[in-house]
């Protein structure tokens, strides 16, 4: 009983309103950064970034360049909304972006392990990690063999034409990916 009302003794708990300020200041913070680096983009050149992505041919060669240009700015998201607009453009091949983004899901790693070394604390080390693993393996199972690093490239051209026609399509892919598959992992997790 004694350790119950030592462990609240030290516990230290927020108001609601103060809470609240943090969470607005903490989204304002991140736009703020998000921005920043959108400036920092726009410094180092656009043409710097399309010149980089659009110069690769062979699929090695872009997983690198994915890395590399993620590594650099330090954000995946726009290392890969570079590479799809690059797409969109037709700067580039869709076969040829696939091991771009490959390339950019491992070079967002490099932040957090970075970042995981900063700390003292041996689970923010495992975290990234497991963050690196899982997106490794990710590549290690699509990437070495040309046919199933096809399927992905196939898939996304048919969602691509489907939603070109049809644009609730979109809509629907997000609804059924984030919503409803998550949801029947968890009912069928909850059942058994």
């Amino acid at each position: 009983m004694a350790v119950a009302s030592q462990e609240r003794s030290t516990r230290f708990d927020m108001p609601t309103w103060f809470r609240s300020v943090l969470v607005f200041s903490l989204i304002y913070t991140f736009l703020v950064g998000v921005s920043a680096l959108e400036k920092g983009i726009k410094i180092m050149g656009e043409d710097t970034q399309e010149a980089l992505f659009s110069s690769v041919s062979n699929p090695i060669a872009g997983l690198c360049v994915g890395i590399l240009g993620t590594v650099l700015v330090q954000s995946s998201s726009a290392s890969t909304s570079v590479i799809v607009g690059l797409v969109a453009t037709g700067g580039i091949s869709v076969e040829a972006a696939v091991p771009m983004i490959m390339g950019a899901n491992i070079g967002t790693t490099v932040t957090a392990l970075i970042a995981s070394m900063a700390a003292d604390s041996p689970a923010g080390l495992q975290i990234a990690l497991c963050h690196l693993i899982f997106n490794f393996l990710g590549i290690l199972i699509w990437f070495p063999i040309p046919f199933l690093r096809k399927i992905p490239i196939n898939m996304a051209k048919q969602l691509g034409r489907a939603v070109s026609k049809h644009r609730w399509t979109a809509l629907l892919y997000i609804a059924v990916v984030f919503f409803i598959i998550p949801a029947l992992i968890l009912f069928i997790d909850r059942s058994f």
